[in-house]
């Protein structure tokens, strides 16, 4: 059976970027990379989820439309929830 791992974040830090990244491991349902970071651009702040992602199992291609897309978007949803908690609670004067 296929695992659910994917490894550690890598942290980074650039001039005008600042945030982690995290990939899967050999034998997860699926291929892909994630990033969350906050950049700055012509003076203004963005918050960036870049992900991709494809099927690394026959049972990801097969039911991938079905499992995987709805599964994105939930963490998606999750990820911006998170972070948007976390700024009101650390910036409650903004």
């Amino acid at each position: 059976m296929p695992s659910l791992l994917f490894a550690f974040p890598h942290f980074f830090s650039e001039p005008a970027k600042v945030g982690f990244a995290y990939e899967t491991l050999s034998g997860h349902l699926e291929r892909g990379v994630s990033e969350f970071y906050f950049e700055e651009r012509e003076g203004e702040i963005f918050f960036v989820i870049h992900t991709y992602s494809e099927p690394a199992h026959w049972l990801s291609r097969l039911g991938g439309g079905i499992f995987s897309l709805p599964y994105q978007r939930w963490c998606t949803r999750q990820a911006l929830r998170h972070v948007k908690q976390r700024f009101h609670r650390d910036n409650r004067n903004v």
